[in-house]
């Protein structure tokens, strides 16, 4: 994985978990938009490619320093912020 923020690793979750406890009360695709510009600002490339089931758009981001891509689907991303979400409920 590429390094980021001051020779730091910060992995896709921990990007994720950072905006849901930043944006509590952010809809997911408010979220969705923000994971967008956060990946972006770590020069990660990322685009979104749409799907006429907008549950199976996905985004498309350099995942290494070697050219590989990697993706995450809306409906995941979902998926992800929910999870996020129940364990900072406990």
């Amino acid at each position: 994985m590429k390094k980021y923020r001051d020779g730091g690793d910060i992995s896709i979750n921990g990007i994720i978990k950072s905006l849901v406890n930043k944006h509590e009360l952010y809809k997911v695709r408010e979220l969705w938009e923000e994971f967008f510009k956060e990946l972006d600002q770590n020069d990660l490339d990322p685009k979104i490619i749409p799907h006429a089931n907008p549950k199976k758009t996905y985004m498309e981001y350099d995942f290494d320093n070697e050219g590989l891509k990697k993706k995450k689907t809306y409906k995941t991303f979902g998926n992800d912020v929910s999870n996020f979400r129940k364990k900072k409920s406990k």
